[in-house]
């Protein structure tokens, strides 16, 4: 259990609990194990759960008439999903997929809901979804760009911004 407490304390969402708070939390979560190409949850099961990637990576697909299945995110360690179909109550339009060896915090709907109460949480919630927004309209903007290679130059802007890492000066 103290696994998972210094483990969520690394969370966004968690960063501000105060130590019992967290340890609240904590107890709230099961881990669960999966292995490599191991399906975690498909679309019509979404909406049961909230999960936290605790170690590993595991993509969000979604399966087209056609066959085809284009990703829609990647979620690796400290990052969480299925929040947002709780939040709704409705399913999530995807399939979400070990890619490698992962472990899972998850959290259902009676515990995900005693956590909104948690003023400091409900507001992390709040702030996080804004920020989906606003990348949501950052990806909106790079698809209305005329030229292909407008588009490369934008998404890779977006991405650098947002998984990238600070360049190494001279003096650091």
């Amino acid at each position: 259990m103290q696994e998972n407490r210094t483990f969520l304390k690394k969370v966004a969402i968690f960063q501000d609990l105060a130590d019992s708070e967290l340890q609240s939390v904590a107890e709230m979560f099961k881990e669960r194990q999966y292995k490599r190409n191991e399906i975690i949850f498909v679309e019509e099961d979404t909406g049961q759960y909230m999960y936290v990637v605790k170690k590993g990576r595991v993509k969000a697909s979604r399966t087209l008439p056609n066959g085809r299945e284009p990703i829609l995110s990647f979620h690796q360690e400290g990052e969480y999903f299925g929040e947002m179909a709780l939040i709704v109550g409705e399913t999530a339009p995807a399939n979400v997929t070990a890619v490698v060896a992962t472990t899972i915090l998850i959290i259902d709907r009676y515990d995900f809901s005693a956590l909104l109460d948690i003023p400091k949480i409900n507001s992390m919630f709040l702030k996080m979804l804004c920020r989906r927004c606003r990348d949501a309209w950052a990806q909106i903007s790079v698809l209305t760009f005329h030229h292909a290679d407008a588009r490369i130059r934008a998404a890779l802007d977006h991405l650098s911004q947002k998984r990238g890492t600070p360049p190494i000066t001279a003096s650091g």
